[in-house]
């Protein structure tokens, strides 16, 4: 039998099917909730973050930790909520609860094991050892199988100013998850908060901090596109797409303001999007500016579903392709 302790998530913890011994709502101090159930018996407590009064002070969350016992305690945090973050996470290790988690999958997950430190010292930078190292991650459920490995990361980021790439993402992201479902699939934009006007659950405004965090934690994750327009670090990305607009007005100022910028990107991977050029068009342009387009977007209605998105995520080999002798790579350099 369980104990069950919500404040704002009581409707997404109401859906649990399990035993339910007690269930108290609202917000309580912590020696409130250690007064109340120091003699009770319970097999698992699960405490929504938002119920504890006080929850971002370490003395708080260590009271819990020094009054009841830790293991049985998991702790249920608001999914994409400043509660996800590295810094909260670290607190909540420091305090000494190691059992946490955003989804009901891990809230089953932790019914049947707990976790021990070493499951969870990666967020504070220090890498398991031994056996415990290849456990699996705090939110991971028993379906979640690590074998599927790690997500490909794909940063895009315009080169010349307003060049799409968070409309771009969007139509991405919404065409991989048609085609292998909304899990597999998650967007990140750094730094700002355009993403909420998507209303796209798996499309999530964080930081260059928690980026990894949010990659990591769900091992069904497939793909993971990132808007890169706030950001400097590239270092989780298997690969960059560099977004270039064709006006003249537009590379121009490119030019004029990153002078070195045309330079670097001939050696990186750049696409042409918004363009109406043609291919005749495309040629010159790559002649005159050294760079070579692997694609040529076109303006597209981003409220439909679009066959080109299809191709060019056929292109860059994130979805099958008909079988051909072309370049398999994860970006074969093509043009469409």
């Amino acid at each position: 039998m369980n104990v069950l302790i919500t404040n704002r998530q009581e409707n997404r913890l109401s859906s649990l099917d399990i035993d339910i011994i007690k269930h108290i709502s609202g917000t309580f101090k912590a020696q409130e909730i250690c007064d109340m159930f120091k003699t009770f018996f319970y097999n698992k407590m699960i405490i929504d973050i938002t119920a504890i009064d006080r929850n971002r002070d370490i003395k708080s969350l260590e009271t819990l930790v020094n009054s009841l016992e830790a293991d049985k305690i998991i702790i249920f945090l608001p999914d994409n909520s400043e509660y996800c973050t590295t810094q909260y996470l670290s607190l909540l290790v420091q305090a000494g609860l190691y059992n946490f988690t955003t989804n009901l999958e891990g809230v089953r997950y932790l019914l049947k094991k707990t976790n021990t430190y070493e499951d969870v010292s990666h967020i504070q930078g220090i890498e398991p050892t031994g056996a415990e190292a290849s456990q699996e991650a705090v939110t991971v459920s028993e379906t979640q199988s690590p074998k599927n490995g790690p997500a490909i990361v794909i940063g895009i980021k315009n080169a010349t100013e307003h060049a799409g790439a968070t409309t771009l993402i969007y139509m991405m992201t919404k065409a991989l998850s048609s085609i292998y479902g909304a899990d597999k699939v998650l967007a990140l934009e750094l730094q700002k908060n355009d993403f909420k006007y998507f209303n796209k659950s798996n499309m999530v405004s964080t930081t260059e901090n928690d980026m990894r965090l949010l990659i990591s934690r769900d091992r069904r994750i497939r793909f993971a596109l990132i808007d890169l327009n706030n950001s400097e670090d590239t270092s989780m990305c298997n690969a960059i797409i560099y977004l270039v607009e064709p006006s003249t007005i537009k590379l121009n100022k490119m030019i004029d303001r990153h002078r070195t910028l045309l330079d670097r990107l001939r050696s990186e991977r750049v696409m042409l999007n918004n363009s109406l050029l043609s291919n005749k068009d495309v040629n010159d342009l790559e002649y005159e500016s050294g760079l070579k387009f692997f694609y040529n977007m076109p303006p597209l209605n981003d409220r439909k579903n679009n066959e080109i998105i299809v191709d060019f995520l056929g292109r860059i080999n994130l979805v099958q392709r008909p079988s051909s002798n072309e370049d398999k790579s994860i970006f074969g350099l093509f043009r469409r």
